[in-house]
């Protein structure tokens, strides 16, 4: 839909099986949207349910925004940064380097 148009800011993730079939899952979900939730809403719930890491968007206890969603992951990428080819993710960040995807 914004074809052409840079992002603000980025996080790259490495999903495992598991994780990558649950986002295709999350992605053909016919969603309602609405005050209460958002783009930022669902973004940050994806995200933050299927990577176990907080990917806050959370303004004021009201509603979701892209500006809170864009702060959290500034700081985020300020901990670790992240690249296409450095992405967050198993097994590099896992607590346990025994997993392989």
């Amino acid at each position: 839909m914004e074809a052409g148009s840079s992002s603000v800011s980025s996080r790259f993730y490495k999903l495992t099986t598991a994780q990558t079939i649950t986002l295709e899952r999350k992605l053909k979900e016919n969603v309602t949207w609405g005050y209460t939730n958002t783009c930022a809403s669902w973004a940050s719930s994806t995200a933050s349910s299927i990577t176990k890491e907080n990917v806050d968007a959370d303004e004021f206890y009201l509603t979701d925004t892209p500006r809170k969603l864009t702060e959290t992951i500034v700081k985020l990428e300020k901990i670790r940064p992240t690249s296409t080819g450095n992405p967050k993710g198993v097994p590099d960040d896992a607590a346990s380097s025994s997993s392989s995807e």
